[in-house]
């Protein structure tokens, strides 16, 4: 969270999004002083690189609270951020489900992904259900196939 001075007045906490836009329309200037946790001191906010006003938005900093990199959906295309791992996990085993045991670890981590998903309120719900319907794909099938062994023998 940010804070900036103005007079004697202390205005703040400020998310930095809220800080750039603060400085875009005018309320804060670059001669006012600017602080956030970890800096040692006060500082004018256009020795701040992440509050001048540029024609190119530079990257927040990577400690900004109000950007959630999870919540950015072409940033998960490209890698799997904001996901549950339970769900990354049955993603990938329901691709594996032609591998013998492979088919009920899919479902188990699929149901284990929603659960984990609708707790911590994240992304990943397509792949947890995939791999519980390629698990129980893979369940029936290899049921299909050794049922008649089993019971003939």
């Amino acid at each position: 969270m940010w804070y900036f001075l103005r007079g004697e007045d202390k205005i703040g906490p400020l998310a930095l999004s809220q800080m750039t836009a603060a400085m875009k329309v005018g309320d804060l200037n670059p001669s006012d002083l600017v602080w956030t946790a970890g800096m040692d001191s006060w500082e004018t906010a256009g020795s701040i690189a992440w509050l001048s006003i540029s024609p190119t938005p530079l990257p927040l900093p990577p400690n900004d609270p109000s950007k959630n990199l999870g919540d950015d959906a072409m940033l998960r295309w490209v890698i799997p951020i904001g996901r549950s791992g339970w769900a990354l996990a049955s993603g990938y085993l329901g691709l594996l489900v032609f591998i013998p045991f492979v088919a009920p670890a899919a479902a188990i981590t699929g149901v284990l992904a929603i659960r984990d998903i609708r707790r911590r309120e994240i992304h990943g719900m397509g792949r947890a259900v995939f791999g519980i319907v390629m698990g129980a794909i893979g369940i029936g099938v290899y049921a299909a196939i050794w049922m008649p062994a089993i019971l003939s023998s």
